[in-house]
């Protein structure tokens, strides 16, 4: 997993493009993994991100609280800012989502 410091935030462009491919590497090799497993083994290993980001909730508000602060610095639209806005209750849905496989009523994703 990829972690992230405040001295590793990106800059510029390249820097921003850089990070972004970096991460969705990241993310693919770790879904080509997950998908590797039995059901089982990957549902727990679901179960147990999900409960990492509950876990996690307060520091995760705290960062979003701080990356919503430099996109208005930035000039993003309300609009934008209002998508990218986590509150306890959106934090909760996604580890939901993540805790069901990616299942949610407004994918219709099967999870598998």
């Amino acid at each position: 997993m990829t972690s992230l410091s405040a001295a590793a935030v990106p800059v510029d462009a390249a820097d921003c493009e850089a990070l972004v491919r970096a991460l969705a590497s990241d993310a693919r090799k770790a879904q080509r993994q997950l998908a590797a497993l039995p059901s089982d083994a990957r549902a727990a290993a679901l179960h147990l991100a999900a409960d990492a980001l509950r876990a996690a909730t307060p520091q995760v508000l705290a960062a979003n609280a701080q990356d919503l602060a430099a996109g208005r610095a930035r000039g993003l639209s309300g609009a934008m800012l209002d998508r990218l806005a986590l509150d306890e209750t959106r934090l909760a849905g996604i580890a939901d989502a993540v805790a069901g496989g990616g299942r949610s009523a407004r994918s219709g994703g099967s999870g598998d």
